[in-house]
């Protein structure tokens, strides 16, 4: 048994913490030598969208998704990673994620502390709670890396 990750999930939303999670799965990936799998879950769902959606918005939904995901492998490769695989999943975030990792056999997960959507006095995301109860695997929660120092009595904050 070994505890470094083979292959590791990092699952973004295009918010600036699941951006610096991409950024933390490269260095991980890296130091490794674990296979890089990157997620984005275009969000549908019944409560979102009550009213059926025509062929055309849901196509619409997909590309902005996949170009979430362009983007998130574009981040992945300027970092100097690599990826060994892109996906694209439309359905709620959480049980995609959790359904993936399970899928590809993920020894680890990342995600960001919080979504794009998630109100700020709770500590995590509802996708990435629910994903840390349920993944079949370690969870990693990153969070947006805050350097403080004190300066004159005061505290600046840095990130």
């Amino acid at each position: 048994m070994t505890v470094l990750p083979q292959t590791i999930l990092v699952a973004t939303d295009n918010s600036k913490q699941s951006m610096i999670a991409v950024d933390y799965a490269v260095e991980l990936a890296k130091m490794t030598g674990a296979a890089l799998h990157v997620v984005h879950v275009g969000w549908l769902s019944p409560w979102l969208y009550p009213v059926r959606l025509s062929d055309q918005q849901i196509k619409t939904l997909e590309s902005e998704a996949q170009k979430a995901l362009d983007e998130a492998v574009d981040q992945v490769k300027a970092g100097g990673g690599a990826v060994a695989g892109a996906h694209l999943r439309m359905g709620r975030p959480d049980g995609e994620v959790i359904t993936l990792a399970e899928e590809i056999g993920a020894d680890l997960v990342l995600v960001g502390a919080r979504g794009r959507d998630s109100v700020p006095r709770i500590p995590l995301g509802r996708d990435s709670e629910n994903i840390v109860k349920h993944a079949p695997c370690p969870v990693l929660v990153v969070r947006e890396r805050v350097e403080a120092s004190m300066t004159a009595g005061a505290i600046q904050v840095d990130s």
